[in-house]
């Protein structure tokens, strides 16, 4: 690319943001976006933010902050385009940090990740209310005393629109049981059908057409399984759903 077009080409790609995000983030629509703050929601949660934001890590109340999440966000995309830079424009590393560093540059970041944040902040909460709900479920009977547990029932984490979700930690974690529970049977069911499925494929006398519709129905459910084993509690019981929602409409209203 010559210095002249390469050059009206990256004034091309600052000037609005569906540019930048189809040539440097290759994001074209609503799903994309969506599923690009999916993969976020869980890199900042799982992993660079967990000490502030994961309550599997957290060590008190006091700790937790969204703070440091445009940060994460800013840096994440920057990079984007310093990898963008350097294959798609022969940028060496240095060239593309120093376009990337400029008043100029920074403010269009900047602004493109308040509005990703604005937009779709909602899925690194619920990321952020799975852990909790992890938390709970890791700890083995009520009379169990869990400090961050203890001080998040006291907080405005557990309030939404005046109304409390749980008022003690043993009803939360009758909560967490019953929907643990109604996950476990779920799963031992499908893995049920699972094992007569590959016991009646041990056989040998099976015509070809009854084998094939075993061996598809043995795939599908074992693709379920996996599917349903990461799922999250509240995806079996509505009393856990509505915690959680009343944990991310908490976090949506509140700047920790």
């Amino acid at each position: 690319m010559m210095q002249v077009g390469r050059e009206e080409f990256i004034e091309k790609i600052f000037k609005k943001n569906s540019v930048f995000e189809k040539e440097v983030l290759n994001i074209t629509n609503e799903d994309d976006r969506v599923e690009i703050m999916q993969i976020l929601a869980k890199f900042i949660v799982g992993d660079v933010l967990k000490e502030e934001l994961n309550f599997l890590y957290i060590q008190r109340f006091s700790d937790f902050t969204f703070k440091p999440i445009i940060n994460i966000l800013f840096k994440e995309i920057a990079n984007e385009w310093i990898y963008f830079a350097m294959q798609e424009l022969s940028f060496t590393k240095k060239e593309a940090l120093s376009e990337i560093q400029t008043k100029k540059r920074v403010l269009f970041i900047r602004s493109l990740v308040e509005s990703y944040y604005k937009n779709y902040k909602h899925y690194i909460f619920k990321e952020i209310a799975d852990t909790f709900i992890e938390l709970v479920e890791n700890i083995p009977n009520a009379n169990i005393q869990n400090r961050v547990v203890n001080e998040v029932l006291k907080s405005d984490l557990i309030t939404y629109n005046n109304m409390v979700a749980v008022y003690n930690f043993r009803q939360l974690w009758n909560m967490v049981k019953n929907a643990q529970n109604l996950k476990q049977t779920t799963l031992k069911r499908l893995k049920s059908d699972i094992k007569k499925i590959s016991k009646q494929l041990e056989k040998e006398q099976l015509s070809t057409q009854k084998r094939d519709k075993l061996s598809k129905s043995l795939k599908k459910n074992k693709k379920e399984l996996k599917k349903l084993s990461k799922r999250s509690l509240d995806r079996f019981d509505e009393a856990i759903k509505r915690f959680k929602n009343t944990l991310v409409n908490s976090m949506l209203e509140t700047n920790y």
